[in-house]
């Protein structure tokens, strides 16, 4: 079945059929809803829209990309702290480069500079999951939408993909495997 994954056309063809008969259940219509709006809301928020608390609040308790999980994390004191809302909302104007190379250490650099800042706020536990999610609402044209990256491993080892990738890597190689 794996062998299956290397050609594009198998692939867009299974991806094509989720649904089965062409229907697509009422709960992944309100999911694809949710994400659309999430990222629409991200695209049109300027700089300082980003900086507010409740962008921010959004965009890490309420996003459309995945369910928080368990959401035992709490990124509430970070959420309340002007200097990290203006922060993230700097870095997130940067542009996404094009080459996928480039794109993984900009995603790599960025998710150990957001778990850095986060340090201060969330000493025992990093919300992994939570900047992933953050991450695919930001750059939807590089991620994928698999916050669990246990999940995403195990779905990146099945195309066989370099171990040694950082979660960001591994999104977008999957992003660009699926998507072309």
């Amino acid at each position: 079945m794996s062998k299956d994954l290397f050609n594009k056309d198998t692939l867009r063809k299974w991806i094509s059929e989720i649904g089965g008969n062409g229907k697509i259940p009422v709960s992944a219509q309100e999911w694809i809803e949710a994400l659309a709006h999430t990222i629409a809301v991200v695209r049109g928020a300027g700089r300082i829209e980003r900086a507010s608390y409740e962008f921010q609040e959004m965009l890490w308790e309420r996003n459309g990309v995945a369910d928080v999980g368990q959401g035992n994390v709490s990124v509430g004191s970070a959420i309340n702290d002007a200097n990290f809302r203006d922060w993230l909302a700097e870095r997130s104007m940067s542009p996404l480069p094009e080459s996928s190379s480039e794109r993984i250490d900009f995603l790599a650099t960025l998710v150990e500079d957001i778990k850095a800042q986060l340090k201060e706020f969330v000493p025992s536990r990093m919300p992994q999951l939570k900047i992933f999610r953050v991450l695919a609402a930001l750059y939807p044209e590089a991620m994928t939408t698999i916050a669990d990256e246990g999940k995403l491993r195990k779905l990146a080892q099945l195309f066989t993909f370099e171990r040694n990738l950082p979660a960001a890597g591994l999104h977008v190689r999957l992003f660009r495997r699926i998507c072309g």
